[in-house]
Formats: C-alpha cells, sequence, structure tokens
C-alpha cells in the first residue's frame, strides 16, 4: 500500500494504491495526505 496525491499541481486529491496496483480516491475520507495525517496513528489505522 502507498499514500499518494494525484492531479494536476495545485488540485491534487488524495489516494491509495493498494497492493493489486488498484488506485483508490481517499477524497472522501481525508482532504489531504500531509505531515498531520501522517503523525496520526487514529487516522491511518
Amino acid at each position: 500500500m502507498k499514500l499518494l496525491r494525484v492531479g494536476t499541481a495545485g488540485a491534487e486529491r488524495p489516494a491509495l494504491l493498494d497492493a493489486e496496483g488498484t488506485l483508490r480516491d481517499l477524497s472522501g475520507i481525508v482532504s489531504d495526505i500531509d505531515g498531520a495525517l501522517l503523525a496520526d496513528d487514529a487516522a491511518l489505522g
């Protein structure tokens, strides 16, 4: 699993690339993948 941001510069959306190579949009769950999110163990769980 990889967390990433996809889209054009300035309009990126948070996403996840799963083990099978499927890109999953996370914008309905989190607003961004940033330092605050990565430091929040509860959010990542």
